[in-house]
């Protein structure tokens, strides 16, 4: 049955009954609480015996959810207390509330309620509440407690019977069905006993099932829950500090999975459901990191591609001053220490994990702009506006900030703490009112990128007011069309919003569903489908989220523009579905699952490229540029695992060499027919495994007709000197045989990073020039650069009337010899970290001017990996297309307010340290932590004895001006990878889509991939060397971008590309293979993938 309800006329005697009230200007407006009738806070006292010392998860708030108990139509609000009683209120329409919580029965008999949910339990058409209880109070159980709906407004306390009273720390119960017969299954998220400092790190207790709590999953066996955790595979030991519980289906196939978000050092968990009743956790599998200190989480489908995405919460600040105030991270080798450990990738930050297909991730949330919210509770993911794209709210805040550094040291002194802890025990009441307290509001975040960029729109909508606040939820309390926001706060009133949405944008519109069984119980785990004019809006029905709460059952969509969908799926539990055709929009549905009409077929697109094959097996030398120097931000020691291809041979087959790691010899593969690809058994790299390979290149460099082989070293773990620095030459005897040239090249040892190599001088000879990575030990510091004269003897010798041009260019990571001015000559072009892309035009004699202003580069600087030079958009002109750090890290540059490293030996001890500094709102602040400061700069503690002295200066404050303007000064004027038009000579840059920003670019390939003439962008890269400060750049799964012949490009999603590449991609190279197109991909580690382009 399908009834339906439109949601002004319904609800219009309601609207006309509304007093007076202010004009509306803001998407919220807060209601006031004695008006709507709403007599709740959770307060909290403590004492000697039970404080956030004796229970950290004193502050941790409490939940509410949302539900029509009495099935009258509107919705009803529940909110747990941690030491009252929690609270029943019946909506009487128009945002009045009664109190029934005595005469209903729901106050709770436990101490500390924690998390709450609402479900029909038992299958009769009611909703049935489910508290969750906490906390370590002498005498009290903490078993939670279930409330059977009686249908008269009361209800009976039945966690026993139905056996699901857990004892353990609960944090919060969730209702879906796993294993789909028909009734609701349970899982209880519980709280670690044990204290963090009693833990062995080394020595993980994840397998051990701990006997007084752990996480539970009970099976619902239609009288009672029989609890099947260990059977099911749910990880139930001491370690797990689960805070937040999110279900969906991940992989879409059907079946619903669980992510647990677990606080301090252990792991998320990502479920996957084995459809047999059990699951399998293989987070590892399907994400790249995690936040570290994860909280509460959400699952929606955040870009409208019916793929559920995952939003996880953590503590990171956003303010730079409070940012020093209250947080440090870990240091590279405790996070290289946790990883063996097995405790995985984590970092401190919110995490927006993308779902890119069948349940692989990709994590955006810097990227998004919003990894950053402080001690973050709550996370809901819904279309606020309506808009058609769903936003991000966050609730947050901390009664007292237990991460205060200055409160740390301070309590750390010894004198202090004699004071604090006497004979007669400890003074909590000092200790704790010693504690700073701050209240900051809540995070609205607008959806304005498609699900890859969002706006803080939190003063906009009115949103504003500080506060420490728990768990939070959205209804739409008035029926009106739009979610309201309801949030717990502590020592604080809650927060009611009501939403506006349609006053203030009213050229939007919403369908709200009311999705039902056949014997008329909610339909947990359905899925939604709404298709108008292209576009797609997806939901699934879970309504347990966000943290410690359970919003609004009913599925809602925003549309936007849409006043009608085309067609309507339902798609009730994978092989049942409802079709239903021109669903008039501003509407509240109630459909039930008798109303079935054939499951609706979804084609398969055909994917562009297809793996063919593998070859190799690459290894990389793991070296910590960190123990060198402390204030990298990231190692520059992992850029080598380049491809250089040509017919050494002569078989007309393409040979491919790829460049080794040190420790471990180059590798050279052999092209034969039908895509045959066979390793080389024989050569002379063995003798040069010490080196590391940056690049290498096949060409004549001896005039004899065939392909010899010039690889370049640039090791940056090597003492300068080493003759693993040395640059090589291997002769080809014409049968692709190859024999080390001793004196083909000068010996020089410089850190070469990339090669150019061309007939620069028009003699017929192939010169080469050398792009030089930098200087050991002195990141920051300009090194030059060499240009290798080819004299047609077999040696190639450093041209010093030519390399003087190349003196002290920076520090170098690419380099490309192209006419970009169409005068018949070769010209140079670099680019580098902390560079511009730099142009020398040749006069034709290999005499080079720098002309990188006039040719349009003057806001180029930046952290650039790569460049490729083509001819994208075919009109006879090299284009540049150079990769760049990207956008997904928690820096930003601009030409008005750039990054900006401060080189200089600030201590004078012989050693340069490079200061790294961005802008947050006008003032350029030092991004490098106190500690870390005064750890390499001992002498300025005496100016920053305290984090508060520190945490809201200026460079210009830490540093004296003298000693700036005395420091070498390299600024970023963008982080975006791009392409630049050449213009007749002349060059503009072209912004790609966002997608291209998601991670660092190291590998670049030109080539139409889906054969309609036009050129095609291919993009690989990643970063993992990264303090976890930053943390590690990982994103990337491979980008396919298809050009339109006029300049612009469209991102194909990675389920349509045929590519889902992890680790780190440092080449992409394409060629005819015996007449296929292939494009080769090189990793760090592991083998070379071979793809082919589809006919």
């Amino acid at each position: 049955m399908i009834k339906r309800l439109p949601i002004v006329a319904a609800f219009s005697l309601a609207l006309f009954a509304c007093t007076q009230e202010a004009p509306i200007t803001t998407l919220f407006t807060q209601m006031d609480l004695a008006e709507a009738g709403i007599d709740f806070q959770n307060d909290l006292t403590y004492d000697k015996d039970f404080n956030v010392f004796t229970y950290r998860n004193f502050y941790n708030g409490g939940g509410v959810a949302v539900g029509d108990i009495n099935n009258d139509g509107l919705v009803d609000l529940f909110f747990t207390a941690n030491q009252k009683d929690n609270k029943l209120f019946l909506n009487k329409g128009n945002f009045k509330f009664e109190d029934i919580t005595a005469t209903s029965g729901v106050a709770g008999n436990q101490s500390w309620s924690t998390g709450v949910a609402m479900a029909d339990v038992n299958g009769d058409g009611l909703l049935d509440i489910y508290v969750s209880n906490s906390g370590d109070i002498k005498g009290d159980s903490r078993a939670n407690e279930l409330f059977i709906n009686n249908g008269d407004l009361t209800f009976r306390e039945e966690a026993a019977t139905w056996g699901i009273d857990d004892q353990g720390l609960s944090t919060h119960g969730v209702f879906f069905d796993y294993d789909k017969d028909g009734d609701l299954d349970l899982y209880v998220l519980n709280n670690s006993y044990r204290a963090i400092g009693s833990f062995n790190l080394e020595k993980s207790s994840r397998e051990v099932r701990d006997a007084e709590g752990g996480d539970k999953l009970y099976r619902n066996d239609g009288a009672a829950f029989t609890d099947v955790s260990e059977a099911a595979g749910i990880l139930g030991s001491e370690i797990g500090f689960g805070l937040g519980t999110t279900v969906g289906d991940v992989n879409g196939d059907g079946w619903l999975d669980i992510y647990i978000s677990n606080d301090f050092f252990e792991k998320d968990y990502l479920y996957i459901n084995n459809q047999d009743g059990s699951f399998r956790e293989e987070l590892e599998l399907h994400m790249r990191h995690t936040s570290f200190a994860s909280m509460g989480a959400d699952m929606a489908d955040i870009n409208n591609d019916a793929s559920p995405d995952i939003f996880v919460t953590d503590m990171l600040p956003e303010s730079v001053r409070r940012l020093n105030q209250t947080t440090t991270f870990e240091n590279w080798d405790v996070y290289q220490g946790k990883l063996k450990w097995g405790y995985y990738h984590q970092f401190n930050r919110n995490m927006l994990h993308l779902n890119t297909t069948e349940g692989d991730f990709q994590e955006v949330g810097q990227l998004a702009g919003v990894e950053a919210t402080d001690w973050s509770w709550g996370a809901l993911i819904a279309d606020l506006d309506n808009d058609g794209w769903r936003d991000i709210y966050i609730s947050n805040g901390i009664n007292h900030d237990l991460t205060d550094q200055d409160y740390i040291n301070y309590i750390s002194n010894e004198e202090v703490m004699r004071s604090i802890v006497t004979d007669e025990g400890v003074n909590y009441k000092e200790l704790i009112d010693l504690m700073p307290s701050t209240r900051i509001p809540n995070y609205a975040y607008q959806n304005v990128g498609k699900g890859l960029a969002f706006e803080n729109r939190t003063e906009a909508w009115g949103l504003e007011v500080p506060s420490h606040s728990n768990g939070a939820v959205y209804g739409d309390l008035d029926n009106d069309g739009d979610l309201d926001l309801i949030v717990n706060n502590t020592n604080q009133a809650p927060f009611l919003w009501r939403n506006n949405a349609e006053k203030m944008h009213p050229e939007n519109h919403s369908v709200q569903l009311d999705l039902r069984r056949e014997d008329g119980t909610a339909a947990i785990g359905a899925k939604v489908y709404g298709y108008a004019n292209g576009a797609l809006f997806y939901a699934e029905n879970v309504p347990m989220k966000g943290f410690q709460s359970s919003v609004d059952p009913r599925v809602h969509l925003g549309l936007g523009a849409v006043t009608r969908l085309d067609s309507l799926v339902i798609d009730w539990d994978g092989a049942k579905e409802t079709v239903w055709t021109s669903v008039k929009a501003d509407s509240l549905y109630q459909i039930t699952m008798q109303d079935v009409t054939g499951r609706a077929r979804r084609d398969e697109s055909a994917v562009l490229l297809e793996l063919a094959t593998t070859m190799g097996d690459r290894e990389e030398d793991h070296f910590s540029q960190f123990n060198e120097e402390r204030l990298l931000p990231q190692m520059t020691t992992t850029e080598g695992a380049k491809l250089a291809y040509g017919d050494i041979n002569g078989d007309g087959f393409i040979d491919v060499y790829q460049c080794a790691a040190a420790g471990e010899q180059g590798h050279l593969f052999f092209g034969a027919a039908e895509g045959v690809w066979r390793p080389s058994k024989n050569g002379p790299f063995g003798a040069h495994a010490a080196a590391e390979d940056t690049d290498a290149k096949f060409f004549d460099y001896d005039n004899d007709g065939d392909l010899d082989l010039y690889v370049a070293s640039g090791s940056m773990t090597l003492a300068s000197g080493d003759r693993g620095l040395l640059d090589r030459i291997y002769k080809n005897n014409g049968r692709g045989g190859f024999s080390y040239d001793e004196e083909a090249l000068p010996k020089l040892g410089v850190r070469s990073s990339s090669i150019a190599v061309a007939d620069f001088d028009g003699d017929g000879l192939q010169d080469v020039f050398v792009a030089v990575r930098g200087v050991k030990g002195s990141y920051g510091m300009p090194a030059s650069s060499l240009y290798l004269k080819n004299y047609g003897n077999g040696q190639l010798r450093n041209e010093r009337r030519t390399t003087r041009s190349f003196q002290r260019l920076g520090m170098l990571t690419d380099c490309a010899a192209a006419d970009i001015d169409n005068d018949g000559d070769m010209d140079l072009l670099s680019v580098g970290d902390w560079s511009g892309v730099r142009v020398w035009v040749n006069d034709g004699n290999a005499i080079f001017k720098e002309q990188t202003l006039e040719r349009g580069f003057d806001h180029s600087q930046g952290l650039w990996n790569t460049m490729e030079l083509a001819d994208v958009d075919g009109d006879g002109w090299m284009d540049i297309v150079a990769g760049n750090l990207g956008e997904n890290c928690r820096l930003a540059a601009s030409p008005q307010k750039p990054m900006a490293l401060f080189v200089n030996d600030f201590d004078r001890n012989g050693f340069s340290d490079p200061i790294l500094c961005s802008y947050q709102g006008d003032t350029l602040f030092p991004r490098v932590l106190r500690n870390n400061l005064l750890s390499q700069l001992p002498y300025l503690k005496k100016q920053n004895l305290k984090f508060e002295q520190y945490a809201g200066k200026s460079v210009f404050e830490v540093f004296d001006t003298l000693q700036l303007e005395r420091s070498a000064l390299l600024q970023v004027q963008t982080l975006r990878t791009t392409v630049y038009y050449n213009n007749e000579g002349v060059f503009t840059p072209h912004e790609l889509p966002v997608q291209a920003q998601v991670a660092p670019v190291y590998a670049i390939e030109v080539v139409d991939v889906n054969n309609d003439g036009h050129k095609d962008l291919l993009l690989g890269g990643n970063l993992f060397e990264v303090q976890p400060e930053w943390g590690r750049y990982d994103a990337s799964r491979g980008t396919v971008l298809l050009g339109d012949g006029a300049r612009d490009f469209t991102a194909v999603p990675i389920a349509e590309s045929g590519w889902n590449l992890d680790g780190q991609l440092r080449d992409i190279v394409a060629f005819d293979h015996d007449g296929q197109t292939q494009i080769l991909i090189s990793r760090l580690e592991g083998p070379i993938e071979v793809y082919n382009v589809a006919k």
